[in-house]
Protein backbone atom coordinates (compact mmCIF):
# COMPACT_ATOMS: atom_id res chain seq x y z
CA UNK A 1 0.00 0.00 0.00
CA UNK A 2 1.14 3.34 -0.77
CA UNK A 3 -1.92 5.43 0.45
CA UNK A 4 -1.58 6.60 3.99
CA UNK A 5 -4.03 4.88 6.06
CA UNK A 6 -6.06 5.31 9.79
CA UNK A 7 -6.42 2.77 11.12
CA UNK A 8 -8.69 3.06 14.60
CA UNK A 9 -9.02 0.15 17.05
CA UNK A 10 -11.47 0.34 20.23
CA UNK A 11 -9.57 -0.61 23.54
CA UNK A 12 -12.01 -3.19 24.95
CA UNK A 13 -13.06 -4.51 20.94
CA UNK A 14 -12.93 -8.61 21.23
CA UNK A 15 -14.25 -8.84 17.39
CA UNK A 16 -11.37 -6.85 16.11
CA UNK A 17 -8.84 -6.78 18.96
CA UNK A 18 -6.45 -3.57 19.06
CA UNK A 19 -3.39 -5.68 18.93
CA UNK A 20 -4.26 -6.92 15.39
CA UNK A 21 -4.97 -3.10 14.55
CA UNK A 22 -1.61 -1.93 15.75
CA UNK A 23 -0.18 -4.73 14.11
CA UNK A 24 -1.46 -3.54 10.89
CA UNK A 25 -0.55 -0.17 11.71
CA UNK A 26 2.98 -1.24 11.92
CA UNK A 27 3.74 -2.95 8.73
CA UNK A 28 1.59 -0.30 6.61
CA UNK A 29 3.84 2.22 5.03
CA UNK A 30 2.30 5.84 6.68
CA UNK A 31 -0.25 4.56 8.89
CA UNK A 32 -1.75 6.41 11.88
CA UNK A 33 -2.44 4.42 14.57
CA UNK A 34 -5.97 5.47 17.04
CA UNK A 35 -7.26 3.03 19.79
CA UNK A 36 -10.25 4.92 21.56
CA UNK A 37 -10.57 4.19 25.20
CA UNK A 38 -13.44 2.42 27.16
CA UNK A 39 -15.17 1.08 23.73
CA UNK A 40 -15.87 -1.85 22.85
CA UNK A 41 -17.30 -3.14 19.03
CA UNK A 42 -20.98 -3.00 20.24
CA UNK A 43 -21.04 0.78 21.36
CA UNK A 44 -18.14 1.77 19.18
CA UNK A 45 -20.90 4.11 17.48
CA UNK A 46 -22.08 5.39 19.96
CA UNK A 47 -19.56 6.19 22.77
CA UNK A 48 -16.56 6.64 20.32
CA UNK A 49 -18.29 9.09 18.12
CA UNK A 50 -16.15 12.06 19.09
CA UNK A 51 -13.11 10.22 19.54
CA UNK A 52 -13.36 8.65 15.63
CA UNK A 53 -14.29 12.02 14.41
CA UNK A 54 -11.41 14.21 16.17
CA UNK A 55 -9.04 11.09 14.84
CA UNK A 56 -10.58 11.65 10.91
CA UNK A 57 -10.22 15.67 11.33
CA UNK A 58 -6.72 15.00 13.01
CA UNK A 59 -5.84 12.50 10.08
CA UNK A 60 -6.98 15.15 7.22
CA UNK A 61 -5.19 17.76 8.75
CA UNK A 62 -1.74 16.27 7.88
Amino acid sequence: MTVPALIVAFEHDVQFPPSRAREAAGIWPDATYVEIPVVAHGNGAFDAAGGIGKALLDFYAR
